[in-house]
């Protein structure tokens, strides 16, 4: 993979979503969840009234039309992984980029137990800002040129394929909380997914990729140019798509993803995911 490099992985963490949720709060204050900046309905008002209104339905009506072939086929020939971006930019505007990043979550999380297919939910963040602890032994070393990645990051795992029993609905509340929400080394994180994707055994295999933003870690980027975490995740997906072996789909939060993905969309704000998110849902479990 070109020339990226990772100044040390010593201080990188795998969690659980339960493990974190478990930790006390480093910053007590979490976004406010607001959706609407008219009526400042909260997230959780907000969420029990558009899913007992809009997701059963959608899902009723997605499933209906379905072939049993088509069903069969996702229930036994496909996995599929959501990645979920946790960065900090989640909380700009009120932290409405919160909020949508946890209805995508949601809805997806619903669909697909529904078409009963395995799959895993997982997050990707840094463990804090300004390069953590690899910054430090980056400092102790005299401060080496070109270090590669220069930070500490935390991928988190809401479900798994080995504990599909696991509910991870309550811990997508993780993405309201400031003290998680950092920077984001996708190349990795998408490289990360994969490789657990492509441990399981299936025809297909589908990597739903949720984002709001390009690859930022300030530590690194100030070291090695800012295009260093870019560059990478372009080369990730342009590896992926010429190894055919897994299928990339983008949802993107306030942020493009068309020319990265072959399958991509753009959500602005909560009506889209009602008037664009959940037709493009059903067209993917319906087209296959």
């Amino acid at each position: 993979m070109s020339d990226y490099k990772i100044y040390t992985t010593k201080y990188d963490r795998v969690l659980s979503a339960r493990e974190f949720s478990s930790e006390p709060p480093s910053d007590s204050r979490p976004t406010s969840g607001q959706v609407s900046l008219s009526s400042k309905v909260s997230y959780h008002e907000y969420s029990k009234l558009y899913f007992d209104n809009h997701l059963p339905l959608i899902m009723i009506e997605c499933t209906q039309k379905m072939s049993e072939k088509t069903l069969n086929f996702w229930r036994h020939d496909t996995v599929t992984t959501l990645l979920i971006d946790h960065s900090g930019s989640l909380m700009t505007n009120d932290g409405v980029g919160s909020v949508l990043a946890r209805l995508c979550a949601e809805t997806l999380s619903g669909a697909l137990s529904l078409i009963e297919t395995r799959h895993e939910i997982l997050g990707f963040t840094t463990t804090s800002w300004h390069g953590g602890r690899a910054r430090t032994q980056w400092a102790r070393d005299n401060n080496p040129s070109n270090p590669g990645r220069l930070c500490d990051t935390l991928h988190i795992i809401y479900q798994s394929f080995e504990d599909s029993s696991v509910d991870p609905r309550p811990h997508f509340s993780n993405l309201f909380r400031r003290d998680l929400l950092k920077e984001n080394i996708d190349g990795e994180a998408i490289l990360w997914a994969a490789d657990r994707l492509l441990r399981q055994k299936a025809k297909r295999k589908l990597l739903i990729f949720i984002s709001d933003g390009a690859p930022v870690d300030d530590s690194t980027l100030m070291e090695n140019g800012n295009s260093y975490l870019k560059n990478h995740f372009h080369e990730v997906l342009n590896d992926m798509k010429t190894n055919n072996e897994v299928e990339l789909v983008g949802v993107g939060i306030n942020h493009e993803l068309d020319a990265q993905f072959d399958k991509s969309i753009y959500i602005q704000n909560e009506i889209d995911i009602k008037k664009k998110f959940f037709p493009f849902l059903t067209n993917l479990i319906q087209g296959i």
